[in-house]
């Protein structure tokens, strides 16, 4: 039993303490006000990222379609913004 609680212990913290490090470089001493969530997402996004090799989103192309998603109501209707979400996911399955 004892066995097999130290085998499974992690033989390092590194991707805990990377974790932690992007954090840091997320949430600063001006961006100290930020919602979990958009931590989350914005961690996320670094994460996938530096997994997949794309340095920056200077490149990046933004459809029309986001610019038709990107207006008051996304502040306002958080409802209606997590059914469209969902709906949206569930279009791509």
């Amino acid at each position: 039993m004892i066995a097999l609680k130290l085998l499974s212990l992690p033989l390092s913290n590194a991707v805990v303490e990377r974790v932690f490090s992007i954090i840091n470089l997320i949430k600063t001493k001006i961006r100290n006000r930020m919602k979990v969530q958009t931590l989350e997402a914005l961690l996320l996004i670094r994460i996938y990222f530096s997994n997949h090799n794309i340095c920056c989103c200077r490149n990046f192309l933004i459809m029309e379609k986001m610019y038709d998603l990107f207006n008051y109501s996304i502040y306002h209707n958080k409802e209606e913004n997590k059914r469209r979400y969902q709906l949206m996911i569930l279009k791509k399955l």
